[in-house]
């Protein structure tokens, strides 16, 4: 209640916070839902480049990056997290200047983005799996990088020369005028716009799909065979990257030598620490990708050596223990 001689407390009223939006195909079948306002807002880009143009001293080119949530409310969902309503997307936006090099930057960035992919997949991103789209009416160009899944064709990543029609469109209904002047060429220009858009979780999914094998291993004493499960992670994007282990840890002698590897490793891999069976030890790492295993044993305390194992050809050698950074700095 207000204090007296203050006057009559406002009445309650409901803050905004989100957005009102139906979950469906179609609008008759949908169920009401909220979401976050950034994830509507797609003209943050344009506000900070009139913020940016508004400083002469900055140049014409800008590059914006956002991640965030976003909805696709009318598509059906499907292929596990291919084809979701909330999905996580990152898009770039890059303002490049009027003076006829627009193109090849489009060129030299859709270059770029498929070179980045077909590094870290092992198949099915190379640049004869990317397909050019034509016909479109607002883009100059634009550009699908698709990965072929084991359901048909899928793409990663949108990349499209839009030219000025999102700041005209923008200028139109805002009243603000975001076109540049050069002052080297006394030129008055509107930026043009090269889009980048990306889903994050598609890629996460093209990345496991790509890597995921099995493979049949038969032991050559025993001669027992046995399915071995790998995922062959380009080192790059591995979640673990090296992974060191005692060859008993009961004997504190290794599991301390072990644990000061591991953490010497830390500054420059993504490192783990396990204890247990050797060989169950190694199929664990393979199971999450891997790359390489260190481990510890007696001939460690004796000449400062270890056992380096390399995931895909499973294939052992002796490194020595203070050389570990520069031999994993080369192959990560």
């Amino acid at each position: 209640m207000p204090k007296e001689g203050r006057g009559e407390a406002p009445r309650r009223r409901r803050t905004g916070m989100c957005r009102n939006s139906l979950v469906a195909n179609l609008e008759a079948d949908g169920d009401s839902a909220s979401r976050v306002p950034a994830a509507g807002d797609g003209s943050g880009h344009l506000r900070e480049l009139q913020e940016r143009l508004s400083d002469r001293a900055q140049a014409a080119a800008l590059r914006h990056r956002a991640d965030r949530k976003s909805f696709r409310n009318e598509i059906t969902p499907g292929n596990f997290t291919f084809r979701m309503r909330e999905f996580e997307q990152a898009e770039l936006e890059y303002f490049v200047p009027d003076d006829g090099n627009d193109m090849n930057v489009y060129e030299a960035w859709v270059t770029a983005r498929k070179r980045c992919y077909s590094t870290c997949a092992r198949s099915g991103c190379a640049s004869t799996s990317s397909r050019r789209r034509s016909g479109r009416t607002t883009p100059k160009a634009g550009t699908d990088v698709e990965y072929l899944f084991p359901w048909g064709w899928g793409e990663l990543e949108s990349i499209a020369h839009r030219g000025t029609y999102d700041l005209d469109a923008h200028m139109k209904l805002s009243g603000k005028d975001l076109a540049f002047f050069d002052e080297a060429t006394k030129t008055r220009y509107t930026p043009i716009l090269i889009e980048s858009s990306a889903g994050m979780d598609r890629t996460t999914l093209t990345m496991l799909v790509d890597a995921y094998e099995t493979e049949t291993i038969e032991d050559a004493e025993s001669g027992k065979s046995s399915t071995r499960t790998v995922l062959r992670f380009h080192p790059k994007i591995a979640p673990v990257q090296v992974g060191v282990f005692p060859l008993a840890r009961n004997k504190p002698e290794l599991v301390e030598r072990a644990r000061s590897i591991e953490r010497a490793l830390r500054p420059y891999a993504r490192t783990t620490y396990d204890e247990g069976n050797v060989g169950q030890l190694y199929r664990r790492q393979d199971e999450i990708g891997t790359p390489f295993c260190v481990m510890v044993d007696y001939d460690t305390l004796a000449d400062g050596t270890v056992t380096v194992r390399e995931r895909d050809s499973m294939r052992q050698e002796r490194v020595a223990a203070d050389g570990l950074r520069a031999y994993f700095v080369d192959r990560l």
